[in-house]
């Protein structure tokens, strides 16, 4: 769907962009990371034409974006910033509205358009009234996912589109896109430079130093193979804990049963993990009670098994 060839973007004697080959696929979610001023950025906007190459070529769909005018292209690709860049002049329909009116839309269709999308990103319909000044910043950057999904466009383009919002919002914001795109599978470039939030969403990573791809893998490739590289070092010692929330205890639990644990389930007042909640929460809850078995409650609050620390540990001997 999106391939890099040998594309290099200099400024002043300062290569943003160094020879990068990269390919992404049809539905594929790959997460640029690398610290700043790697050329992240810079790479992502050569896709849409915001950024020309000095040389090498960017394709889409097999043919290369400098074919296309940069207007029509970019209304084919749905663009998400940090800054969100709503319309302040305009009613949060109307910015969620603005590329479908642009490629004729009929009022009708439109107006249902608008409000698939905002309850797509969890807003109703009635939010569509509303100005960009009365939304609070997870509103606004749910509004920007809508704005850039409502052309129904293959291809999304996210610069830190979360980076903005506190960090309890930056999570659901990441659950909530992480859901859509599982039901859309659109193809998702996407930039960030924080190292839980590339796990949590992407299928593959690419790091980038220095405007160049050092490595470009699955999240639980990264685990044992780069540890003593800089990819490891950016990456963090943390990595290997961070995978974790890529899983979910369901995942793992032991049922509820005569052989749950072995018969060595939890007390009745041991401490209790949901069964959507990640590895990775429920390792945390062991640390902080000082516990090596949680209960597992599904949604109704009811029990339904049991997670001990071994059933944790032993997701990573899948890891390389």
């Amino acid at each position: 769907m999106i391939r890099f060839r040998n594309v290099v973007k200099s400024y002043g004697p300062v290569r943003a962009v160094d020879g990068v080959d990269l390919g992404i696929d049809p539905g594929e979610l790959c997460v640029l990371i690398g610290p700043s001023g790697c050329g992240k950025s810079t790479l992502l906007r050569t896709v849409n034409r915001m950024v020309e190459p000095d040389s090498g070529e960017v394709f889409v769909d097999g043919r290369p974006v400098r074919a296309h005018p940069p207007e029509g292209l970019r209304r084919r690709i749905g663009y998400v910033i940090q800054s969100v860049g709503l319309f302040p002049h305009m009613t949060v329909g109307d910015n969620v509205a603005v590329v479908p009116r642009l490629l004729g839309m009929d009022k009708t269709a439109l107006s249902r358009r608008v409000g698939e999308m905002l309850e797509l990103v969890g807003l109703a319909p009635s939010w569509s009234a509303r100005w960009p000044r009365e939304l609070s910043g997870g509103e606004a950057q749910r509004v920007g996912v809508a704005r850039a999904l409502a052309a129904d466009p293959p291809i999304l383009l996210m610069d830190e589109p979360f980076g903005s919002v506190d960090p309890l919002t930056r999570v659901r914001l990441q659950r909530e896109f992480l859901a859509i795109q599982r039901r859309l599978h659109k193809t998702v470039l996407f930039v960030t430079h924080d190292v839980e939030e590339a796990i949590r969403l992407a299928d593959r990573i690419a790091v980038m130093r220095s405007g160049r791809i050092l490595r470009h893998a699955g999240p639980e490739e990264f685990v044992a193979s780069d540890a003593e590289s800089f990819v490891g070092e950016f990456l963090g010692l943390e990595y290997g804990v961070e995978i974790l929330s890529r899983r979910s205890v369901r995942e793992v639990l032991r049922p509820v049963g005569p052989e749950e644990s072995g018969g060595e389930g939890p007390g009745d007042g041991a401490p209790a993990v949901r069964a959507d909640a990640s590895l990775k929460e429920a390792l945390g809850l062991m640390a902080a009670r000082k516990v090596e078995c949680l209960a597992v409650h599904g949604t109704d609050g009811r029990r339904i098994g049991a997670l001990r620390m071994e059933d944790v540990l032993g997701t990573w001997k899948a890891c390389p």
